[in-house]
């Protein structure tokens, strides 16, 4: 889960709240990453890559049923000004089904990934504000400067982080799309296929490497998984946009990023999970009473804001889970951050004489992490079921951020040496 469920966030409900194209973006301003192309020499031996994006990191498009021409909408801030205001946020938000458990978008609109199998939706959301919505931008800097190809030995794997849960992938299509790419990339290529995912991308790449495809296809098609900064444990932050409001820079924007996130599916995959948490583990924090939130109890909590239709999707994302105890089956290498403040805890406002503490501000207390996903949820992996003949390697880089791995310019030469070499 990336910095965009923050940023994206932002510029959305800025341009909501306010018709003037000024942002106040010092709130959340990511580090300076470099890039310097002169750092990097072609290589020969280069194993081909396919990249899986984190939840809000995949470009989309959309487009009215019947038309034929697709439009970009994420990100796209032209799309969410006054007059079309509505509409933009309509067609971005879905619809869930709780009786079904599925997820759909709003009637008579078609939303899709742009791009898919090139690295268009997945480099930056928005190039008019690439230093705020950049997704694998400087490590595919990196990986062209060595040699690679967009759509011949490097591709890209986006997904509407919208309509995906961990129960969804492998029947809305997307692992059925990311088994048909890793084989397209075998075959062009004829050597075994690099899975790089980011964030919210590796709980996918797990659940798909674990439940979708057999034994004997990841015998043949994949030379390893690397997880960069992944939830595996889930985070804190989807708390607060779940079960309170979170003010980003401009008010009211509390009202409508609730509005917005509340059936996502993405979020709820993110939720705590207890392969992160014990069951009793405070995730959050009643201001005035002192009770918990735990996993334990937190369904009596959303009952009694009456969040069903939250309760009905987060059952379903946890339940679903099991898969994401077990090494996935190939050759696996974990990169995680830490040393920054990262939301560990939320406060939620009980205070108020007669208010309900699901419509107040929350309060986010900090920890240790990537400055978006806690410690202890990057370090599931450590914990993972494995066989014997299973490999896992982890590597740590002290004060990066979540993107930082996969941005930053030192971390970067490591990177690209753990699958291309001369």
């Amino acid at each position: 889960m990336a910095h965009f469920i923050l940023l994206g966030l932002h510029f959305i409900s800025t341009f909501v709240c306010i018709a003037d194209t000024t942002l106040d973006l010092m709130e959340n301003t990511p580090q300076e990453h470099e890039f310097d192309a002169s750092d990097y020499a072609p290589r020969t031996n280069r194993e081909p890559v396919v990249l899986i994006p984190g939840l809000l990191a995949s470009a989309l498009e959309s487009r009215k049923i019947g038309d034929t021409k697709y439009d970009r909408i994420w990100v796209k801030l032209r799309r969410f000004l006054p007059p079309k205001t509505n509409e933009a946020i309509q067609i971005l938000k879905p619809i869930y089904n709780e009786k079904t458990n599925t997820y759909h978008t709003f009637s008579g609109w078609d939303v899709r990934p742009i791009d898919y199998g090139g690295v268009d939706g997945v480099t930056v959301m928005d190039e008019h504000l690439s230093a705020w919505t950049k997704s694998f931008e400087n490590l595919i800097n990196a990986l062209k400067a060595v040699g690679y190809e967009s759509r011949k030995d490097m591709f890209g794997a986006p997904w509407d982080w919208r309509v995906s849960t961990v129960d969804q992938i492998n029947t809305n299509g997307v692992s059925f799309l990311l088994k048909e790419l890793v084989e397209r990339a075998y075959n062009q290529n004829r050597k075994k296929v690099v899975l790089v995912a980011h964030s919210c991308g590796g709980p996918l790449a797990q659940q798909f490497l674990n439940t979708y495809v057999t034994e004997e296809w990841k015998a043949k098609y994949i030379s390893q998984l690397i997880c960069v900064n992944c939830p595996f444990g889930g985070a804190i932050l989807p708390i607060s946009y779940v079960m309170g409001r979170r003010r980003i820079a401009v008010p009211g924007s509390e009202s409508i990023l609730n509005h917005l996130t509340e059936e996502m599916g993405c979020i709820y995959w993110m939720m705590p999970n207890p392969l992160g948490y014990d069951m009793d583990e405070p995730v959050a924090t009643m201001k005035k009473s002192g009770e918990n939130v735990t996993l334990s109890n937190i369904y009596k909590f959303m009952k009694e804001a009456n969040m069903t239709k939250q309760e009905i999707a987060m059952q379903h994302s946890q339940k679903a889970m099991a898969a994401s105890t077990s090494h996935p089956g190939v050759k696996t290498t974990i990169v995680t951050s830490y040393g920054l403040k990262t939301p560990s805890l939320v406060e939620l406002d009980d205070s108020k004489e007669g208010a309900k503490w699901w419509k107040e501000l929350v309060t986010e207390i900090n920890g240790d992490g990537d400055g978006t996903v806690p410690l202890q949820s990057l370090k599931v992996p450590h914990s993972w079921k494995k066989k014997d003949s299973d490999i896992l390697n982890f590597i740590e880089y002290k004060g990066l951020d979540h993107s930082g791995p996969i941005s930053d310019k030192n971390a970067l030469k490591d990177f690209v040496n753990l699958f291309s070499s001369e």
